[in-house]
């Protein structure tokens, strides 16, 4: 018996989940960039928070333009993006990205006090724990994927 009763569920939904990842990663790049800039103005940050909120910008342009690609290219049907060894391997290294600029920028905001805190943690939450969840979300979701797929791993997510 098939996993899923019909391919619309990944064809439709998985590409559509990665541009609601994307969205929430690009108001990721807004407010990161909106820090890297003040940051780099006033001096004010420290080389300890300049790093992590430019790796917080970092992250966010990497899932904006990965998500973009990905929902795309499972969209279309596009043979290399529409594997599930690319979704995989996206959502893996999206998830460590933004556990650790979760992490990181947790534990600069409480061993100091720095301007505009509430938008760092507001960057914190959106770039850092959001996009984590959503790609842990997204995790069991392409594995669902390939496991339907026929050619397994190497297979496409939507037929």
């Amino acid at each position: 018996m098939p996993l899923f009763k019909s391919d619309a569920l990944v064809r439709r939904g998985l590409p559509a989940f990665h541009l609601f990842m994307a969205f929430v990663a690009l108001v990721g790049v807004g407010v990161s960039g909106y820090l890297v800039g003040r940051g780099d103005n006033n001096g004010t940050y420290g080389m300890e928070l300049r790093s992590r909120v430019r790796l917080a910008l970092f992250t966010s342009l990497w899932t904006f333009v990965f998500g973009i690609v990905i929902a795309i290219g499972t969209f279309k049907r596009i043979k290399f993006i529409n594997t599930g060894f690319t979704h995989l391997v996206y959502l893996i290294i999206t998830l460590i990205l933004a556990i650790a600029v979760g992490a990181s920028l947790e534990v600069t905001l409480k061993n100091g006090v720095y301007p505009h805190r509430t938008t760092i943690r507001a960057c914190e939450w959106i770039v850092g724990w959001l996009l984590a969840i959503f790609s842990a979300i997204a995790i069991p979701w392409s594995l669902a994927a390939v496991a339907h797929a026929a050619e397994g791993i190497r297979g496409s997510v939507a037929v």
